[in-house]
């Protein structure tokens, strides 16, 4: 993240930038389970350097995704099967290794045949997806009288400036996907900034936002986002779509619960279905489904829930 910002800011940014991809990232690319968790992404005595994976996820079929965002040619896969190695020893949980690169496509490997030890993973090349296409439709969706904006929205303006065939520098990349970014509703605004300034280099970053203020007069971008969504809250036009959202996440962690403890733990965990169908607290939720993925037993879970 920037080093310019303030540090509450920081953590904003950084918070809303993993929820949106927690929420959108598998309709965006299509071919992975719904992302019901999240786990620690430090993995200590991975290897002598302070890396640690980006963002570690669990999906609805109880299975771990590390999740690697790459702005260099730094793709090794020695690195990634040192994380999905540590990662197994933690959880004992079958793994995905998901590899999105924001630079063009490469020749390189994606499997590590070592004969008892096998390793694979999958990329996706942002820097192969076609920018002039993704603005087109961006701005044909912002000019529409009902664009009907959707989450993938927000994942493909927060990618949009490591997409092929821009002619500018990069950082009127971001201003303009920035810009295009607080054209969306405010349900749909901070999350698509955050992950624009997210991958941005930090002093890109910090440029973009000091324009973005002194063009708007803003005292803060991210505050301001914030203090416009409460305020439409506080108007009541989007309380009835905010309160269905939230039934409808809230009822969506429960169904992948039920179903995450029903494919762990068989028949034996069907009673708890009528106390899980009764809960309305997401916090609780998000903890029991990390429980239900990684706990050695019905029991276990039992124990680490209560």
């Amino acid at each position: 993240m920037p080093s310019g910002w303030p540090h509450n800011h920081k953590d904003i940014a950084q918070r809303v930038f993993t929820e949106a991809l927690r929420e959108h990232l598998p309709t965006w690319l299509g071919g992975l389970p719904p992302i019901v968790g999240s786990l620690p992404a430090d993995l200590p005595m991975v290897d002598t350097s302070d890396r640690h994976a980006d963002r570690v996820f669990i999906t609805s079929d109880g299975w771990i995704l590390d999740l690697e965002l790459e702005s260099s040619d730094d793709g090794s896969l020695d690195r990634f099967l040192m994380y999905a190695t540590r990662l197994w020893v933690q959880h004992h949980r079958p793994l995905r290794t998901l590899v999105l690169q924001l630079g063009p496509p490469v020749t390189r490997g994606d499997r590590v045949d070592g004969g008892a030890l096998q390793f694979g993973l999958r990329r996706e090349y942002v820097g192969a997806r076609d920018a002039r296409a993704t603005g087109a439709r961006l701005q044909a969706k912002r000019a529409a009288r009902d664009p009907g904006w959707t989450g993938a929205d927000v994942l493909d303006v927060g990618f949009w400036p490591h997409m092929a065939g821009w002619d500018v520098a990069v950082e009127h990349r971001v201003r303009q996907a920035a810009e295009m970014a607080l054209a969306l509703p405010a349900k749909w605004a901070a999350a698509a900034l955050a992950c624009v300034l997210g991958m941005a280099p930090a002093a890109v970053a910090v440029a973009v936002l000091e324009s973005l203020k002194e063009v708007r007069g803003m005292r803060s971008v991210l505050d301001v986002l914030v203090e416009e969504a409460e305020a439409a809250e506080a108007r009541g036009e989007s309380r009835g779509e905010a309160r269905g959202e939230a039934r409808g996440q809230v009822e969506g962690r429960r169904l992948a619960l039920v179903r995450v403890l029903r494919a762990r733990f068989g028949e034996a965990a069907d009673p708890i279905g009528t106390r899980i169908a009764r809960m309305d607290d997401a916090d609780q939720l998000d903890r029991g489904l990390e429980l239900a993925a990684t706990a050695d037993s019905l029991e276990a879970f039992l124990r680490g829930w209560d």
